[in-house]
């Protein structure tokens, strides 16, 4: 991907920061292990300046605004 994109997973990127991070399927990072949240949360808080998350239908919350991988 060039010299100034790099592609890592959740736990690759743990103690390290990144100015811009995309996060790809949200629940399938939570449901992959027992860890998943955790792991999850590792992911959205590397980005020091900009995150954007890429989410599909299952990351969308439910009508009292709970995603479906916190219920």
């Amino acid at each position: 991907m060039g010299d100034r994109v790099v592609a890592v997973g959740s736990l690759e990127a743990k103690g390290l920061e990144y100015d811009a991070v995309v996060v790809v399927n949200p629940s399938g990072i939570a449901g992959e292990s027992e860890a998943g949240l955790r792991v999850l949360y590792v992911a959205l808080t590397r980005a020091t300046q900009r995150l954007s998350v890429l989410s599909e239908a299952a990351d969308e919350p439910d009508p009292d605004g709970v995603p479906a991988l916190l219920r």
